[in-house]
């Protein structure tokens, strides 16, 4: 092996030669430190180290061996063994090689999603601003009564305002999810709400086309734990497209709960079990024997999201693409209807983390349906006093209330009466003015009115105030989202209802209607009615942001009673500074503005009391961090909302950290500050 020929001297000078130069010294050391210790028994002597063989070329060799000792304790000779060694230990040094370079390539790919990601924080920031001007100027315009051309040209900035903002976020919130830095944090909230409110507002996109958009919130349960962001955003993607690609028909926006037991979906009526297979639905058993010690019981139950439309369909070869990412199903539709293909990948990602899967089935020419089923953690605390068994029908009447929906949308007249009937009250549907006419000859308590139809009632019956030909009966008006009707002066209406219907809205309407039927007070129709006591629990939190501390939960009672509060706005930039004065003044709101977080904390110290304080982020002299740690320092206890253009959770986390108690995500919007200015001071816009 090492090519010593026999007539060499057997010594170890002979072996000390062959090792390589860089590795003498080390073996000789060991070797004195072996004998030093005169190891007679255990472990032997073994080293690795390169030995120079017959072909004049160094291997490397695994050396061991044992001394063998004279009755001095002298060492007389090793004993041992030589093993080559080398492949294995060019593997190693290849394994080395190859992890070296991994942990190389992954400090690159680190350093490049950290500056990546820092660089979109950047960018979202810096486009946000002037964003935030475009959209917000355009709102307050539409807010003067502009002409009709000039109502278009602002509509127009700002859909296209929002349409920008919308890729902004997209484009953000892939970076995340292909980091994995994205993460799902559960809040409590009312589902029906948050389902309702992205309802109401996307059907402005679809009114100028005559598109019904229709929310069908099916299931018996409101109060869950969600990510209510993030399934707002996956609900907003889904319904936009569908709000895109359809030009006539409907879109329906169907909220249900699956039995366990058989993947069947549960209709809200069913409270106790699942009509198909007869098995409990466990929450509301878990509910119905819950003690009062035992408000850490959250049982998850699965909802199936869908949404439905009549538009222009997708053929069946292209359905793989629609959740690929920065694709869509063909360059014509591309071409005709923009977008990034964004979308609906960011959708499946989100609907994933949430522990759930989105399906889609469509029809090219028929129309599509995206569904989407997530687990959800029930509150069962708050839901098992409002499943209550109720009165049907109130000793006022002779039989169960009446009503009677009019409407020429089937969908709207299914889903109305549908609701209507799981209260308990009688309903009945007409799509036209002729059947209704008819039906109305059989007295009803109350009838629905589409606007659509008002004009050919009108001309039926010769009159103008249509309520005062069926005086026994109270008229409601069913109107346009966004459209602004008296109904009660123009048409002698008891109340309005606006599209897509909301059941809060509809249980309103008809308290006012029984109220003008008899009833002396809301509690005397709430003892009778079913519809009351289904909406009789207390509203859970506004689906958005939840950053509140407990010890600040209003700003006062003073506050709380005010409809025209103060408000201090700290923002540098002065177009941010000119769209929050002008949204809050239109909303009833008397406004300071203080250019940095110094120029705050100095007028929090004067004697004005301010309501609410709408605190910028990043600003010079003193950032909005610093100062709100400053005025909390202060035991000032003035409710803070932060306006931020960051979109990064540790940011958020900061606002929550310093003080603050809600945050504002730049561009902000009337809605969003309807929303704060609602949750933290019970303020009632007047406009």
């Amino acid at each position: 092996m090492l090519g010593i020929e026999q007539s060499c001297a057997d010594t170890l000078d002979v072996l000390i030669n062959r090792l390589h130069s860089s590795y003498r010294d080390c073996v000789q050391t060991a070797l004195k430190d072996y004998l030093a210790a005169h190891k007679t028994v255990g472990s032997p002597f073994h080293i690795e180290t390169p030995i120079r063989t017959s072909q004049d070329k160094y291997c490397w060799f695994r050396l061991r061996g044992q001394a063998l000792w004279d009755e001095q304790g002298n060492p007389l000779r090793m004993a041992g063994s030589l093993s080559d060694i080398t492949e294995r230990i060019r593997w190693e040094e290849e394994q080395e090689r190859l992890i070296a370079n991994l942990a190389e390539a992954r400090d690159k790919a680190e350093s490049a999603a950290k500056a990546r990601s820092e660089f979109l924080a950047v960018m979202s920031h810096e486009i946000r601003t002037p964003l935030n001007g475009v959209i917000g100027m355009a709102s307050v315009l539409l807010d003067t009564d502009p002409t009709p051309d000039q109502e278009e040209c602002l509509e127009t900035i700002r859909t296209s305002g929002e349409c920008l903002l919308s890729i902004i976020n997209d484009i953000l919130d892939f970076s995340k999810i292909d980091a994995g830095k994205l993460t799902i944090a559960p809040v409590p909230c009312n589902l029906r709400s948050l389902v309702e409110d992205v309802g109401s507002m996307l059907a402005l996109r679809v009114e100028p086309k005559g598109v019904e958009l229709v929310v069908h919130y099916d299931s018996p349960f409101f109060a869950v734990s969600v990510d209510t962001i993030r399934l707002r955003q996956v609900l907003i993607n889904l319904i936009g497209n569908s709000c895109k690609f359809t030009h006539a028909g409907h879109i329906l926006v169907n909220v249900s709960l699956l039995c366990k037991s058989c993947q069947k979906q549960l209709k809200a009526t069913d409270f106790w079990e699942c009509r198909s297979c007869s098995k409990d639905v466990n929450s509301f058993k878990q509910g119905r024997e819950l003690d009062s010690d035992a408000k850490h019981v959250k049982p998850v139950e699965y909802f199936k999201f869908s949404i439905s439309d009549s538009g222009i369909g997708i053929a069946e070869d292209k359905l793989g693409l629609l959740f690929e990412k920065f694709s869509q199903c063909d360059q014509l539709t591309s071409n005709m209807y923009g977008g990034t293909g964004l979308g609906l990948a960011v959708s499946k990602s989100l609907v994933e983390l949430m522990g759930g899967e989105i399906v889609v089935e469509s029809r090219e020419g028929v129309g599509s349906t995206f569904s989407f089923s997530i687990p959800l953690e029930i509150d069962v605390v708050s839901e098992k006093n409002r499943h209550q068994v109720p009165l049907l029908y109130s000793s006022r009447f002779q039989a169960r209330p009446r009503i009677l929906v009019i409407d020429n949308h089937k969908i709207t007249r299914q889903v109305m009466c549908e609701q209507i009937e799981s209260w308990g009250i009688e309903c009945q549907c007409s799509g036209d003015v002729a059947s209704a006419l008819k039906l109305l000859a059989n007295r009803f308590h109350v009838a629905v009115v589409d606007n659509v139809l008002v004009e050919t009632f009108q001309k039926k019956l010769q009159i103008k105030r249509i309520a005062e030909e069926f005086p026994g009966t109270k008229f409601i008006l069913l109107k346009p989202v966004g459209h602004r009707v008296n109904a009660q002066e123009a048409y002698g209406f008891s109340c309005t209802l606006s599209r897509p219907l909301r059941q809060s809205t509809l249980k309103d309407a008809l308290l006012k209607t029984f109220n003008l039927l008899g009833f002396k007070s809301f509690e005397e129709a709430s003892r009778n009615f079913l519809v009351l006591l289904i909406f009789s629990q207390a509203k859970s939190s506004t689906p958005g942001p939840a950053l509140a501390s407990s010890n600040r939960s209003k700003a006062g009672d003073k506050a709380q009673t005010r409809r025209h509060p103060k408000v201090l706005v700290v923002e540098d930039n002065k177009v941010n500074q000119m769209v929050a004065i002008r949204l809050l003044n239109n909303l009833g709101c008397t406004v300071d503005v203080a250019c940095n977080g110094q120029e705050a904390v100095s007028i929090v110290d004067k004697p004005v009391e301010y309501d609410l304080i709408f605190m910028d982020c990043h600003m010079p002299v003193l950032d909005g961090f610093q100062a709100s740690r400053l005025i909390r320092s202060k035991q000032k206890l003035t409710p803070i909302v932060a306006l931020t253009a960051a979109t990064m959770e540790s940011e958020l986390e900061k606002c929550l950290e310093c003080g603050m108690d809600d945050y504002v995500r730049k561009p902000c919007t009337k809605q969003e500050l309807q929303r704060v200015l609602h949750k933290w001071l019970d303020w009632k816009d007047e406009v």
